[in-house]
């Protein structure tokens, strides 16, 4: 009875490991499957760490090349030209322009949107292009504002001088400067982008306008002369026209690459080379400032092209009286060439209304007396 007892017991007891075995091993393979998912966890928080350390630095990464664009931007545009013509940034004009709230303005911006605004009324119409906008914008500014030769303006109002948008519209005549800003605040204001490029030394500077076409194009409205007839030689042109007349920071600047609105493509007359040579020649006894671009037929050679201009150019010399005249190649975008023939005869300045009228002249003398010079009053008041 002992015996059997006994073995009850030890089976119960055998029977009891067993149990305790399984659940130690069920309890086993749950805390295994418990550590592998806190081992999981542990990796993925270890790679979301390491995910957040490569956003933040690619977050770095960007605001350094922000700073860097910005820099760059003040540095490509408001710098200071030889010396003293500060460029200043006129976006906060024509947004005001474009949105109608001039709640932020200065009074001097103020007034400055009221002499630009006057001026898109006069020589802009709704249904105009961008590039009609832009050309009549051009021709207004040269027919208008005379070049700064460093004579003082008779005014009292420092603000006008020749290098802001407000003193050129105010006192119609500009430096670099004043071209340049004013040409870009007009740009901004019709929604066009538009920056003021300067040249390395800092002593000139011009604009670089983006058109309809999605492409870049440099204006420089110093260099095209001033008066009632106003060349296009500096008119939309790409970069590779320019860099024989100007140099600048290629790194700092947005490529000019554009050719449909360029002036001399816009404007060009389809030709045979023996049809431009007899118009060219027409065109030298007009006697006035002009211009004429001819498209000449496809195929023909460069060398050709630029051996003519050439010899154009040297039996002009010397036969227009008072005046220059120079050539311009362009290639359209068909690998086509045009040849501009520009003649710019000098414009002088007319006598003062004091020099023209001598009567009232004489008649200023009977009442007041001839002007006397300085040492004149000196022997008057103590020789005589």
């Amino acid at each position: 009875m002992k015996k059997i007892v006994l073995g009850i017991a030890l089976g119960v007891v055998a029977v009891a490991l067993m149990v305790c075995a399984g659940v130690g091993i069920a309890m086993a393979k749950s805390t295994m499957k418990k550590l592998d998912s806190m081992q999981d966890l542990c990796q993925s928080m270890e790679n979301g760490v390491g995910d957040l350390q490569d956003k933040n630095k690619e977050l770095i990464a960007y605001v350094d090349e922000v700073k860097a664009e910005a820099e760059k931007g003040d540095e490509a545009e408001f710098v200071t030209i030889a010396g003293q013509y500060e460029i200043r940034d006129t976006s906060a004009i024509s947004d005001a322009y474009k949105s109608g709230n001039t709640d932020g303005l200065t009074a001097n911006e103020k007034e400055t949107l009221k002499l630009a605004e006057k001026v898109l009324n006069e020589v802009t119409k709704p249904e105009m292009s961008n590039y009609e906008k832009e050309l009549a914008i051009f021709t207004w500014i040269k027919k208008n504002v005379k070049h700064d030769e460093g004579a003082l303006l008779a005014v009292v109002d420092p603000n006008v001088n020749t290098y802001t948008p407000y003193g050129v519209l105010m006192g119609k005549q500009a430096v670099c400067v004043g071209y340049a800003t004013t040409f870009k605040l007009f740009m901004n204001m019709i929604g066009l982008d538009c920056m003021v490029m300067h040249n390395t030394d800092l002593y000139h500077s011009w604009d670089l306008v983006k058109l309809d076409d999605g492409e870049w194009y440099l204006c420089d409205l110093y260099m095209d002369g001033c008066g009632t007839t106003p060349t296009y030689n500096n008119f939309n042109c790409n970069s590779t026209q320019f860099l024989s007349g100007h140099d600048w920071d290629q790194d700092l600047y947005p490529v000019a690459n554009g050719i449909k609105y360029n002036y001399a493509n816009m404007n060009a007359k389809e030709s045979t080379i023996e049809q431009m040579l007899a118009k060219i020649k027409a065109q030298m006894k007009v006697k006035k400032t002009n211009a004429a671009y001819y498209r000449l037929p496809a195929g023909t050679d460069a060398k050709y092209i630029s051996q003519l201009a050439s010899g154009i150019q040297e039996r002009m010399n010397g036969r227009i009286g008072e005046g220059n005249f120079e050539t311009n190649l362009t290639v359209d975008e068909n690998g086509r060439y045009i040849l501009g023939a520009l003649f710019n005869y000098y414009e002088y300045e007319e006598p003062s209304e004091t020099q023209l009228d001598a009567d009232l002249e004489k008649l200023l003398n009977d009442t007041f007396g001839e002007v006397k010079s300085d040492y004149d009053h000196y022997e008057e008041d103590y020789c005589g």
